[in-house]
């Protein structure tokens, strides 16, 4: 309809009060305190999020001209309390505040997310919005993602001469044992997955990445699962290793060296 921009609002946060009308006191207490201190609060206002943004070059020059200038007069410290102020901000006060008017809305499969649609994910979303609140990329949403768009698992396939060995001891860890083991794919360890009885999907996660698996029946707990997996192994070194974490092959290299030494 004419208009530069365009995003989906974000109705509420699941598991907190408030909804609406707490964005709008957000926006006006953080955003909008911080960037135009002064400011009158928007006629209409919309909670738009910045996760998926439609926009003209010419409308995007004109703001990040806008928002580089405005950047560099506020105060080095870009955060209100606990809330830092980002993309998000700047978006939003442009469409709220400075070019009221001028961006449309998108519907809701435009920016289908996992932290306000409490029936994520669902059919007949163009784009699965895993927002992580500015933590960085974590093994769980990664993972999740991995399952949503249906890339197959890497596999694993040791040489008979691996060196190193890695022991894993799982239980319920489909949310991060899958990433663990696509970092370990094709780095030539001989890697065993010891389970303590998970009634999730870690088990399969574990055996469409051709992983050794070994159940038990009950959870033994990590000391005896450890020693059952080190009790396969027959190469020089053995890394024990938690199935939430993601080993490089630097760290792999630094390690070894130290040995060597």
């Amino acid at each position: 309809d004419g208009r530069e921009l365009a995003m989906a609002e974000q109705p509420g946060i699941l598991g907190s009060a408030g909804g609406k009308e707490a964005l709008r006191q957000h926006y006006l207490n953080c955003s909008l305190a911080f960037l135009l201190p002064g400011e009158k609060p928007p006629e209409q206002f919309r909670f738009y999020n910045s996760g998926i943004v439609i926009g003209r070059r010419a409308t995007w020059e004109a703001f990040l001209d806008w928002a580089g200038r405005l950047a560099v007069q506020r105060p080095r410290s870009a955060s209100v309390g606990e809330h830092m102020i980002a993309d998000q901000d700047y978006l939003q006060v442009w469409a709220n505040n400075v070019e009221p008017g001028r961006t449309a809305l998108l519907p809701w499969n435009w920016n289908h997310c996992d932290k306000w649609d409490a029936d994520f994910p669902k059919q007949g979303a163009r784009f699965a919005h895993f927002s992580n609140f500015c933590r960085g990329p974590e093994v769980e949403t990664i993972a999740a993602m991995r399952r949503l768009s249906g890339v197959p698992q890497a596999r694993l396939d040791p040489p008979a001469d691996a060196r190193l060995g890695i022991v894993i001891v799982t239980y319920n860890s489909a949310g991060s044992i899958g990433a663990c083991l696509d970092m370990l794919a094709g780095l030539g360890h001989r890697v065993v997955v010891v389970d303590n009885a998970s009634s999730d999907d870690t088990v399969a996660i574990c055996r469409s990445a051709a992983a050794e698996v070994v159940l038990n029946d009950a959870n033994l707990g990590f000391g005896a699962a450890v020693n059952l997996g080190v009790s396969l192994l027959a190469t020089e070194a053995i890394c024990l290793l938690n199935p939430d974490c993601l080993l490089t092959p630097m760290a792999v290299t630094a390690a070894l060296t130290a040995l060597d030494r």
